[in-house]
Formats: C-alpha cells, structure tokens, sequence
C-alpha cells in the first residue's frame, strides 16, 4: 500500500507549547507531536498530539493514553504492525 503524495508546504501550528519531536504516518495522512512544556517542568506532565495533514487548518487534538501519572515524553517513534 503506498500513500498518495501531498503537495509539500510549510505552516506555522499553534496551541501546542514544548513540541519536541514529530512523527509522520504517510498512510493515514496524520501527524504526531511529543509535547512536554520544559519551562514549567517538572511540575507538569506532558502529550501526545495528532493532526490531520491534509486539513488547511488542522484540529491539534491531545490523544487520550492509559500510560502512567507522570509523564514526560522526549522523542516519539511511529511503529506500524
């Protein structure tokens, strides 16, 4: 299975504070964002957020996790099964 091309663009994303790392899933078109606001660290926990790549103005949306309390991500990788 082999994802469609998207015209390349860049754009500026607002809502989100600390984004680290970014991870692409071509085949749904979607992105990931590790988030963890370093500046009120360690006395806040940090997400995961997507969104789709193919919306004009995309919908930041936090994903919901069953993970631990405390959680402060650095770096995130997409694994496909």
């Amino acid at each position: 299975v082999y994802a469609l091309p998207i015209e390349k663009s860049c754009q500026k994303i607002y809502g989100v504070m600390g984004v680290e790392d970014i991870a692409i899933n071509n085949l749904e078109n979607k992105a990931y964002l590790s988030s963890l606001d370093r500046r009120k660290f360690p006395n806040v926990n940090g997400a995961i957020f997507q969104f789709d790549l193919l919306q004009t103005n995309p919908k930041i949306e936090k994903m919901e996790m069953d993970g631990p309390q405390i959680f402060h991500p650095h770096g995130i990788y997409l694994y496909e099964n």
